[in-house]
């Protein structure tokens, strides 16, 4: 399964670094006991995430690929070639 997310021309910004570089960047995905640790992007970035779940070591986890674009057709055009290497993986894992 796959999710393709852009940025809202409402959204406000929430990189303070960003605002030098007069992007609007959003915090995607953080997670506990990072510290600043987050994963930005700015529009007009376009982010495709992939995600499944599987198992490893007896037990489930979600797998998620994120495949970034500068736009959406700089993201169309690299899919090809981003679908090849993501299906090229292997690991000791099994889907569900």
């Amino acid at each position: 399964m796959f999710v393709d997310i852009g940025i809202s021309d409402q959204a406000a910004n929430q990189a303070p670094y960003c605002r030098k570089l007069d992007l609007v960047c959003v915090v995607l995905l953080s997670w506990p006991n990072a510290g600043g640790n987050t994963y930005v992007f700015g529009k007009p970035s376009v982010l495709r995430l992939y995600l499944s779940d599987i198992i490893y070591g007896g037990e489930a986890h979600l797998l998620a690929v994120a495949v970034e674009g500068t736009d959406a057709m700089d993201l169309k055009s690299f899919l090809p070639l981003a679908n090849r290497v993501i299906a090229s993986a292997n690991a000791p894992i099994e889907a569900t």
